[in-house]
């Protein structure tokens, strides 16, 4: 999924289908010069609209340190203990989309 600016892409996320019902947001990015106005926050909460309508309950990924707290106001859980991955810490997330 992108986000565009006029027909400048400007932010994407990726997402890929792990087994039934369940799938793992592999990848997100917004270009710096757009950050901090709802790009990315819309980006999630479409990217899961999306996913529901396909059948998806449950979406995992593997967060940043410094983007922790960006999922978790979008309702992400972390869960076990930081983890190093490409040489940077990480913290393994969580959320059900459907009760």
């Amino acid at each position: 999924m992108v986000a565009l600016v006029g027909a400048e892409v400007v932010g994407c996320v990726l997402f890929r289908r792990l087994e039934e019902g369940r799938g793992r947001l592999f990848q997100m990015v917004v270009d710096a010069r757009v950050q901090r106005i709802g790009i990315g926050k819309r980006l999630v909460a479409h990217l899961e609209t999306e996913l529901r309508r396909r059948g998806i309950e449950e979406v995992v990924l593997h967060a940043r340190q410094a983007a922790i707290p960006f999922y978790e106001r979008a309702g992400y859980e972390t869960e076990g203990e930081p983890f190093a991955e490409v040489g940077i810490p990480h913290r393994r997330m969580r959320k059900r989309l459907v009760p």
